[in-house]
């Protein structure tokens, strides 16, 4: 468990300025615009651990994009995390997402947002921190 790091989730509401505060923590993050997907969108291919000290998942509209890529978004400190194969196994890419901090912005009608306090993994302090705007920490 020490080798896991919590999200940040900063929920608010609309148009209070959530990615920007986000991205301003870090200095060069990939900010990534989820909105109602439930996987990650194409443009994750552009992470380079090397160039990119964050990733900002923006406007994700439905907490179930959280949990349901758990796996992901927690990183392995020993291998890398898929994101994508093909069914044979022939065509893949993954990314080390090892102590990377990862930012997600949601707006207070985001679906499921009671999994922060209800859902097994999400649930749980330890694994997420929330910032509500105005700037109040949870």
């Amino acid at each position: 468990d020490a080798l896991r790091y919590p999200i940040m989730v900063v929920l608010g509401p609309s148009f209070t300025g959530k990615t920007e505060w986000a991205k301003s923590l870090f200095r060069n993050p990939l900010e990534l615009i989820v909105g109602p997907l439930l996987h990650f969108p194409e443009s994750m291919r552009k992470f380079d651990r090397r160039v990119r000290d964050a990733i900002v998942l923006d406007d994700v509209r439905d907490m179930s994009f959280v949990t349901e890529n758990q796996d992901k978004l927690q990183g392995k400190y020993d291998r890398m995390v898929e994101f994508a194969s093909t069914q044979g196994g022939t065509c893949a890419y993954e990314k080390d997402l090892f102590a990377i901090p990862i930012v997600v912005t949601v707006n207070y009608s985001t679906a499921h947002l009671g999994f922060l306090e209800s859902h097994d993994w999400l649930g749980k302090a330890a694994n997420r921190v929330v910032v509500t705007l105005p700037l109040t920490a949870q």
